[in-house]
This record gives structure tokens, C-alpha cells and sequence, in this order.
């Protein structure tokens, strides 16, 4: 599966919302420094989709705000 996030770093609380128009929006406490808020984000929708960390890439945005994700989807955790 193949997702849009758009991403605030260095935010009060760690939060994702799924909008009306199919993309995602998250909020990470993380900074943007040495890809510390690109992990806190691919934790967190690991978590939110049930799926190992490494089903989770970064596919296109490492260094924006707007990312595109890649979730592997038959990696499911039991």
C-alpha cells in the first residue's frame, strides 16, 4: 500500500489522522535532525497499521514535509 503523510516535526505530541481525502496527517515530537522525526513517523505508522518496522519505507520526501510511504501490508504482526 502506498500512502501520502504530510508531517510536522518537533510537535508537543505524537498524533495520526487519517482526512477525508485518503491522505495522512502526523504530528511527531521528534526533530527533523539526522532522520530522528523520519523513525519516530515510520514507528508510529508501523504501530497504526500493525505491521514490523521494516514493512515501512520512505519511499519519496525523506528531507520534506509531504512524504510518500510504502507499507507492506502481508508482513502483518500476529
Amino acid at each position: 500500500m502506498i500512502i501520502r503523510v504530510h508531517v510536522t516535526p518537533a510537535a508537543k505530541h505524537d498524533k495520526i489522522v487519517r482526512q477525508e481525502d485518503g491522505q495522512y496527517r502526523a504530528w511527531v515530537k521528534a526533530l527533523p535532525v539526522r532522520g530522528q522525526a523520519n523513525m519516530a513517523l515510520v514507528a508510529m505508522l508501523a504501530q497504526e497499521f500493525k505491521v514490523p518496522g521494516n514493512a515501512v519505507r520512505i519511499i519519496n520526501g525523506y528531507t520534506s514535509r509531504h512524504k510518500t510511504i510504502s507499507i507492506e501490508e502481508n508482513t502483518a504482526q500476529p
